[in-house]
């Protein structure tokens, strides 16, 4: 073995520091910016989603329900708009009828119930971030 060609190779590897209680000597030794963080695995804790809900209050909930009617709501205007084509093919006028006024309402109600659920998610999330 030649002992000058071992040398540049040491040279060459950064030195380890020690590593203290917090790791930045570590992290510096290996050129990191920000050091290694500890991971927790499996499923997130009940007492996270509790602490989330607390934070968010009522908008949290508010939204949630919100949200949860959006889909009945939507079923219901596909059905209003099913009704309407129905008609107009059994010949009557497009604007005639409860059909276009069905369908409108629904819309209407589909339109502000998610943009009340956004609103409010958004709203309780702040807080609980």
């Amino acid at each position: 073995a030649d002992p000058a060609a071992a040398a540049p190779a040491a040279a060459a590897a950064p030195a380890k520091a020690a590593v203290s209680n917090d790791g930045k000597e570590a992290a510096a030794a290996d050129g990191r910016l920000v050091r290694e963080e500890a991971r927790q695995r499996g499923a997130p804790l009940l007492r996270n989603l509790k602490l989330y809900v607390k934070a968010a209050g009522v908008f949290f909930v508010l939204g949630t329900f919100c949200y949860s009617l959006t889909q009945p709501v939507k079923y219901v205007q596909a059905n209003a708009l099913t009704n309407w084509i129905q008609q107009m093919e059994a010949g009557n006028e497009p604007l005639a009828g409860a059909g276009p006024t069905a369908y409108l309402a629904w819309t209407g109600a589909f339109v502000g119930l998610t943009a009340v659920a956004i609103a409010c998610q958004n709203t309780g999330a702040l807080p609980a971030a």
